[in-house]
């Protein structure tokens, strides 16, 4: 945000919300200020936290709350203010007794505006009174009917309506989005807030892309919505879109090869896709979550031979293995891939006859060492490097030479290079893209993309005497899964490109490189993004191994404890894309401490007060009780576990919530309704409580799924898109029953799980 009168050194710290980085943000473009926003890092000049308010650094000082920080930019800059805010300049003082002179009165009827916008109106949006909010609207739109005018002071937008919109544009629940209104009841306002926009369309594009405002939600801000009723829970507004309404979310695993059996590392990795997958469904997105098996290759070929069984019927059991590891980690994948069927097969050749049409395959001869247990050709210096033999099992490199077919994978380097840099997060973490780039600095040889030494593939179109490269036929994978040769290609027009490739940080060469090439010379878009997670480990650290005894399977954890129970340990405990220990001992005390003591600990007081309390069903509605605010906010919650989930932190994902529950723990223990006197006020806190549950249920759902359901259940209420939900916690009929403890589920109130065996200890 670059202007030629700039001030340097500004450095702007957002709040959480982001309602105040965004005001400000949108000031300095409109006053020319070239300023850097830093999100909401702590600063060691700051008294309060920016998780309550914003902060400007300047270089000698730093300004907290956003009152101080607009009042120092604009008497700060009073050059391009008074051009941009007239309005906002303070009068020259005049010591006669006629008082303050020119605009005097104008000035002081702006700052009662910003005032009123700041500390009324935008702490009411993000309450629960309904009441005041509505009044608070009401005026709005009598004060514009009054005036005439469609600026808070009349003439043109000023300060005060920029900090308008703001509000609007940040009231989390439907009001504002893109330039879209949703308040038909309020039409002056409306046409007020979309004159602004219009006004100061630059400053809003600068500051959203630094500061994104929140999508709009489907509660609408009518009379009607606004209305206290005394009975009922507030119906949702939002409805379910077709699929081809709702906005994409194409996620992938890396096919899991099949010469061995799973290991821990897919069982994280299909457990993390699945967390993304369901969040991404109760966030209204249309999901297509798919895995499978890898299952060509000269090393499947010889490990069959080795076993004495016909290669098909090889992979046919391990991939059996697969799929029951799938469903006994109860996941929601939409389809599993298989690389030796023939609609995979069919898919492969099509990308393989793309490639040649474009001119990059051509034929010729391979001569070099080559790795069996990657089973790719390996150059002459990284062969060197590592002494002509696998890093990882030391066995010796082959030597080899035969006829191949090559891809000019280096014809689109550059092009590779320049989109890495232009797309942040296309490669994640940022170390891997690190790592990428670096590598890419060595020009890219011609890729050898199919053997002759061996028949176990996909055949190469028009000449059977080769099949194809297995990876070049692996990654096509992610094309099957959205059945692209189907007429017309539905899903494939819909959902390509992918939104996600979660993979191993092992595999980021062949997702990060050889596979967008590839992309790039079939003219296919390329994945919005590749994350690579880090390995599961044993419990000090070290790799799992047979030789050291500490090998634990999936299947061995999962015959000991609950699949939710494994889930939760194994997506809270891993670390943004870093190795993650595992140990039996520890996902045993996780699971007593958070989901015994805590989950269900909170769930169980709930039930029983509500049966103690309020004959076993949700009480109403009571409007003469004063509402209290809940322990969490839920728009600023929505927004931090959707900010998570986008950077693929599944630990910060779970965390938000599992915070959340804590503080509602906390709050039913200080508000004690047990102890209250006030038959009212009880059966209220005890209402809040209830929706407060129901409402986190949704965000824990993924990493839960099993526990969350019979939640659902036991609240006899289905789950809502996360953006229905009500946020004046009006999600629960009146009257409807709440199942006793007996029907929860056992993940929740088991507090140690069975006896592990002594091969686990």
């Amino acid at each position: 945000m670059a202007a030629g009168n700039a001030k340097p050194g500004l450095r702007v710290f957002g709040d959480r919300s982001g309602f105040g980085s965004f005001c400000i943000l949108s000031l300095c473009h409109s006053l020319g200020l070239d300023a850097d926003f830093l999100g909401t890092a702590a600063h060691p000049a700051l008294t309060v936290h920016p998780d309550q308010r914003p902060c400007l650094c300047l270089p000698e000082t730093a300004i907290g709350g956003l009152r101080a920080i607009i009042q120092y930019l604009i008497t700060a800059n009073p050059k391009q203010a008074s051009k941009t805010f007239p309005l906002s300049i303070p009068p020259t003082r005049n010591e006669s007794p006629n008082g303050p002179q020119g605009a005097a009165p104008s000035y002081w009827k702006e700052q009662q505006w910003v005032d009123w916008v700041l500390f009324t109106l935008q702490p009411a949006l993000a309450g629960l009174d309904k009441s005041r909010i509505l009044d608070l609207l009401e005026s709005l739109e009598a004060a514009f009917a009054t005036t005439g005018a469609r600026s808070l002071c009349g003439g043109p937008a000023s300060l005060s309506d920029m900090l308008l919109y703001a509000t609007f544009r940040f009231h989390r629940w439907g009001a504002l989005g893109g330039g879209a209104l949703a308040m038909p009841d309020f039409p002056l306002l409306s046409k007020a807030l979309l004159e602004t926009e219009k006004a100061f369309s630059g400053a809003f594009s600068a500051a959203a892309a630094m500061s994104p405002p929140p999508p709009p939600g489907p509660q609408l801000l009518t009379r009607t919505h606004l209305c206290v009723s005394p009975g009922g829970a507030a119906n949702s507004t939002g409805t379910l879109k077709h699929a081809a309404e709702r906005p994409p979310y194409y996620i992938t695993t890396a096919i899991a090869y099949t010469n061995g059996t799973p290991h821990m590392g897919h069982a994280y990795e299909y457990l993390a896709a699945d967390a993304l997958a369901r969040y991404h469904r109760l966030a209204g997105f249309n999901v297509k979550y798919v895995t499978g098996t890898d299952e060509h290759g000269m090393k499947i070929a010889d490990a069959a031979a080795n076993a004495g069984v016909p290669t098909q019927q090889f992979v046919d059991a391990h991939a059996a293995e697969f799929v029951e590891l799938l469903r006994k980690l109860n996941s929601s994948h939409d389809q599993f891939v298989r690389t030796s069927s023939d609609e995979h097969k069919a898919v492969s050749q099509w990308l393989w006859k793309a490639c040649r049409d474009k001119g990059d395959i051509y034929l010729g001869t391979y001569s070099g060492w080559y790795n069996r247990r990657e089973e790719a050709f390996v150059s002459e210096r990284d062969a060197k490097a590592t002494d002509f033999k696998d890093p990882v099992t030391n066995k010796p490199l082959e030597r080899m030479q035969e006829e191949s077919y090559f891809f000019k994978m280096g014809r689109y380097q550059e092009r590779l290079i320049e989109h890495i840099k232009s797309h942040p997060g296309f490669v994640a973490p940022v170390e891997k893209e690190n790592e990428i780039l670096r590598r890419l600095q060595e020009p890219l040889h011609d890729l050898s993309c199919s053997r002759a030494s061996f028949t176990w593939g996909v055949p190469v179109p028009d000449d059977e005497r080769h099949v194809m490269y297995v990876w070049f036929d692996a990654l096509t994978n992610y094309l099957t899964g959205l059945n692209p040769l189907v007429s017309g290609s539905p899903e494939f027009r819909s959902l390509w490109p992918a939104s996600l490739h979660l993979i191993g940080k092992d595999i980021i060469w062949f997702h990060c490189v050889i596979w967008p090439c590839m992309l790039m010379s079939a003219g296919l878009p390329l994945p919005k993004r590749v994350f690579a997670h880090g390995f599961v480990l044993g419990p000090e650290g070290e790799k799992m191994s047979k030789s050291l005894g500490n090998v634990v399977l999936p299947e061995d954890a999962l015959a000991v404890c609950p699949a939710d129970s494994f889930r939760f340990f194994l997506l809270r405990d891993a670390r943004y894309g870093c190795d993650m220990r595992f140990d039996m001992s520890a996902m045993r005390a996780t699971h007593n401490n958070e989901l015994a003591n805590t989950i269900g600990n909170l769930l169980q007081r709930l039930v029983g007060l509500t049966a103690k309390f309020c004959g076993g069903k949700v009480p109403p509605r009571n409007s003469a009780v004063p509402p209290r605010h809940p322990p969490f906010d839920l728009a600023l919650l929505t927004a931090e576990v959707a900010d998570a989930f986008r950077e693929t932190a599944l630990r910060e994902a779970l965390e938000l919530p599992l915070q959340a529950v804590r503080d509602l723990n906390k709050f039913l223990t200080d508000t004690a309704p047990w102890a209250c006197k006030d038959e009212e006020r009880r059966q209220e806190d005890i209402r809040l409580c209830l929706e407060c549950l129901y409402t986190l249920a949704h965000f824990l759902e993924p990493f839960l799924p099993e526990a969350m359901s019979t939640v659902f259940k036991q609240f006899n209420t289905k789950p809502k898109l996360i953006h229905e939900l009500s946020p004046w916690m009006e999600n629960l009929a009146p009257g409807t029953p709440i199942d006793p403890p007996e029907k929860a589920s056992p993940v929740l109130f088991t507090t140690a799980y069975a006896a592990r065996p002594a091969a686990l200890m």
